[in-house]
C-alpha cells in the first residue's frame, strides 16, 4: 500500500515540475478538479457520486458547487508535465 505522505509528495514533486506552487498543489485539489472536470464534460452526477465514494448525490453536489473555480488547475499540470515530456 501506499501512504497518503507518499502521495502527497509525488504530487508536490510533480506540480513543481511544472511550475505549480507546492502549497497548491495537494491530491485532494486534484480530486476536486477532476470530479469537477468530469461534470463539466457531462459525466453524470451518479457516476461521479460513485467515484467520490460519497452516500449522498447532495454531498456531491456541494463539493462540485465548491471546486468549480479548481477546475483548471489540474488540467494545466497535466499539460505543462506533457510539453516537460515532450508529448505535445
Amino acid at each position: 500500500a501506499i501512504s497518503g505522505e507518499i502521495v502527497r509528495d509525488i504530487v508536490k514533486r510533480v506540480a513543481l515540475a511544472v511550475g505549480v506552487p507546492a502549497e497548491k498543489a495537494t491530491p485532494h485539489a486534484i480530486r476536486r478538479s477532476l470530479a469537477t472536470l468530469a461534470e463539466a464534460r457531462g459525466v453524470p452526477l451518479a457516476d461521479i457520486q460513485k467515484q467520490l465514494n460519497h452516500q449522498s448525490i447532495v454531498t456531491t453536489e456541494r463539493y462540485l458547487k465548491g471546486s468549480r473555480t479548481l477546475a483548471h488547475a489540474p488540467s494545466e499540470w497535466m499539460g505543462e508535465l506533457s510539453k516537460s515530456k515532450g508529448d505535445t
